[in-house]
């Protein structure tokens, strides 16, 4: 009789023991779910605030930036992913306001800054804010300003060149610059040694290409004014296969150097004499002023399209590239 107790004691302490463990296993589950959605919630709450944080920074202190074009090579390559700084230099206000905050630090030259593209009509404060937005809540698939499928560029990044005071002219696609209080136009790279500045422009096309360059200027010069050719210049011939060949090169180039080919081939075209009248005359500085111009100088829309621009504009300067891994490092 005893042992028959002792084994249905031992039996209903097992089972007892078993329900209560199996309702205690059913209490911890439902607190690790409650616990995981938990978490799941606090992560879909936080991603605004997180988004909204980025924004800020983006619009205030340090913004990432891609780089979009082969303008400023080999500086910066198409695709590189650099950090730029807004807060040392007066960033707007708010976006679509054009009203900048006091700066910190002043431009300097030869520093690689950024800034709106003058040629870039804005849409106002509320269309702006909103599609800064919409790009950030969508991790950049959305842009409500695309045209043609195609995101406006509506920040440029290129070089401060040109400076308070500065006249430039264009030689052949050379730059020679005459600072304020100096006397006489000085090629870039001497100009560059007096300064201490050590950046690298990149010519595209060669020395050759430039003097057949030289020669079509001249020959459409003469015809544009209506004057009689020169002897070393009759040769019809010799103009026609050395147009072709030019032809054939712009058929790579930039929307500005195709500029100065149109007019260098296209005798009586009234559109493009500012073209070519700008290489030869120069481009004036005034103080607070900058001429911004892409290390590339043969495939890059610059200052040399849309002229100088308040040095109060500048959004910013590159400071460091992270992106690729085997070039991170600082931007100079």
């Amino acid at each position: 009789m005893n042992d028959k107790q002792d084994q249905l004691g031992d039996f209903l302490v097992m089972v007892t023991e078993g329900f209560l463990t199996i309702r205690k296993r059913h209490k911890l589950l439902v607190r690790e779910k409650a616990r995981r959605r938990g978490c799941l919630l606090d992560f879909v709450l936080s991603i605004p605030s997180t988004l909204l944080i980025v924004f800020f920074l983006n619009l205030y202190l340090i913004q990432a930036y891609v780089i979009p074009s082969s303008s400023m090579e080999d500086t910066l390559l198409v695709h590189d992913r650099i950090l730029v700084d807004k807060l040392s230099y007066g960033p707007e206000l708010w976006l679509g306001t054009n009203v900048y905050l006091p700066s910190i630090k002043s431009v300097q030259r030869g520093q690689i800054i950024t800034f709106p593209n003058p040629e870039y009509e804005q849409q106002g404060a509320f269309f702006e804010t909103a599609r800064r937005v919409l790009f950030l809540l969508s991790f950049t698939l959305i842009d409500i300003a695309k045209e043609n499928g195609q995101p406006p560029i509506d920040l440029l990044i290129k070089r401060a060149v040109g400076f308070d005071g500065d006249r430039i002219i264009f030689r052949d696609g050379d730059i020679f610059i005459k600072a304020e209080g100096e006397s006489e136009f000085l090629p870039e790279p001497h100009f560059k040694f007096i300064h201490n500045l050590n950046y690298q422009q990149k010519r595209r096309y060669s020395t050759q290409d430039r003097e057949l360059v030289a020669r079509l200027e001249e020959y459409r010069t003469f015809r544009v004014m209506g004057l009689s050719i020169p002897m070393h210049l009759v040769d019809l011939q010799e103009m026609t296969q050395a147009r072709l060949q030019w032809e054939r090169r712009m058929d790579q180039a930039n929307g500005y150097s195709r500029a100065r080919a149109r007019f260098m081939i296209s005798a009586n075209k009234q559109k493009y004499l500012d073209d070519y009248y700008l290489q030869n005359r120069g481009i004036y500085v005034p103080q607070g002023y900058a001429l911004p111009l892409g290390d590339n100088r043969d495939n890059s829309h610059d200052g040399r399209y849309f002229g100088v621009i308040k040095q109060q504009i500048v959004q910013g300067t590159a400071v460091w590239r992270f992106w690729p891994f085997g070039r991170i490092g600082i931007v100079e």
